[in-house]
Parts: C-alpha cells; sequence; structure tokens
C-alpha cells in the first residue's frame, strides 16, 4: 500500500501504511511543521496557504489550503 493524501477542511489528511515523518515547508523554504506519522489515519490543521509536503521518504508535492 502507498500514502494517501488530500485536503479537506482547511487540514491535510494522511492515510499512511506506516509510521513515518511529516515534514511542510512554505514556498519560501522555511519548515512550519515536523511531525510523526502513525500507521493508519492522521489529519493535520494548517494555516490558509501553499505549501510543501513530504511525507517518509516520498516525493514532495505542493498543497493548497484554502
Amino acid at each position: 500500500r502507498q500514502r494517501q493524501m488530500c485536503i479537506r477542511d482547511s487540514s491535510l489528511h494522511i492515510l499512511s501504511p506506516e509510521i513515518s515523518e511529516l515534514f511542510v515547508w512554505s514556498l519560501e523554504g522555511k519548515l512550519i511543521k515536523k511531525a510523526g506519522v502513525p500507521a493508519g489515519y492522521s489529519s493535520y490543521l494548517l494555516p490558509a496557504g501553499m505549501y510543501v509536503v513530504k511525507v517518509g521518504n516520498g516525493e514532495s508535492v505542493k498543497i493548497v489550503i484554502r
């Protein structure tokens, strides 16, 4: 199984098959959030804005929180 991410209700929702780490950066490169991600479902509330997100050793993805 692969990790899945989606944005809903101003939150980043992650479904991960294994324990990993979440990194969220602003587009300017400032680290906004670093958190442990449990196996299974988790969600993280973020202020409105554009971010670069990486979970574990996966690829970095741009997201928009409205």
